[in-house]
């Protein structure tokens, strides 16, 4: 049986994330397949492109830009060679993300590739953000298939407005194909940044409601009026909040989700009983790249 974790809005916290897939593997017995993140990741390779919010989110929780300071560049410092080494945690999942409306799209446009002729895609065929390969870029309007037989379908940004931004925004011309795409794949699981207009109003986008009832499960972050998971025309739709630490000294239980996928794909509850050792107070410090950087407490022999 494949599992993967969907997370909300991790905005720099990748640390974290790979975390809860360490304590996933420990006490379920198994690696998860992947981890699935819906947007606004925080992929700022280059800090003169971090937008005033994200900046701003930094001053009180400086993970906001850890993607800058420890994952776009080599040599990577010991620890987060640590999450994938033998030595370390060995983990050998992977994380692939659509993007959100906090990133660098200078940055990700330079990483599409060509539109493949066929789909599903394969782990292969995604890009990487970071220089490992450790997180996979899923463009909008792609269906990857996982090795399990999981097919994900992913859309990144957010509406369309006055001040346009390609990436940012998402486009009609991306929703067409990929609802065609879902009508001819069906894809067991839909993630996107924003959500749907049918469960959140203003906060949803009206242009996403086509989807509703054309895919069993839909997971995404960006801004959500509903807490709790809604059966839309045969559709439950997952509002995630932000995987972070800028709120509490844990994120939230409603920022991931587990799937269970044997044919089917359902979610089950997991709370992990080691999550305490990530709280936010427990993490390390060291100096990396001439700044003091946080580490995760799991990684605290490589410090």
């Amino acid at each position: 049986m494949s599992k993967v974790i969907i997370f909300g809005d991790v905005h720099g916290h990748l640390q974290l994330v790979f975390g809860l897939a360490y304590l996933a593997r420990e006490e379920l017995g198994e690696p998860p397949e992947a981890l699935l993140l819906c947007g606004d990741v925080g992929v700022f390779p280059d800090l003169s492109k971090v937008d005033k919010a994200t900046r701003k989110h930094a001053q009180r929780e400086p993970l906001e830009l850890d993607f800058a300071y420890q994952w776009a560049r080599l040599p990577w410092p010991p620890w987060l060679e640590a999450i994938f080494s033998p030595e370390g945690l060995g983990l050998e999942t992977p994380a692939v993300m659509v993007h959100g409306n906090h990133e660098d799209f200078e940055f990700l446009a330079r990483l599409l590739p060509p539109k493949p002729e066929a789909f599903p895609v394969g782990l292969e065929d995604l890009p990487s953000v970071d220089p490992k390969g450790k997180v996979k870029y899923l463009p909008s309007g792609w269906v990857l298939e996982l090795p399990s037989g999981l097919r994900v379908a992913g859309l990144g940004g957010i509406e369309p407005s006055k001040r346009f931004r390609p990436l940012k925004n998402f486009t009609e011309r991306e929703i067409s194909d990929l609802l065609a795409l879902v009508d001819s794949l069906k894809p067991h699981i839909l993630i996107t940044h924003q959500g749907p207009a049918r469960l959140h109003g203003t906060r949803g986008s009206q242009l996403l409601d086509p989807f509703l009832g054309k895919v069993g499960l839909w997971f995404h972050g960006h801004a959500r009026s509903a807490f709790e998971p809604a059966q839309i025309e045969g559709t439950t739709v997952y509002p995630l909040a932000d995987f972070t630490f800028v709120k509490a000294n844990l994120p939230p239980p409603d920022s991931w989700a587990l799937v269970e996928f044997s044919g089917a794909p359902k979610v089950v509850e997991f709370y992990p009983e080691g999550l305490w050792e990530l709280t936010r107070e427990r993490w390390l410090k060291a100096r990396w790249g001439g700044r003091e950087v946080a580490i995760m407490p799991l990684l605290g022999g490589w410090v």
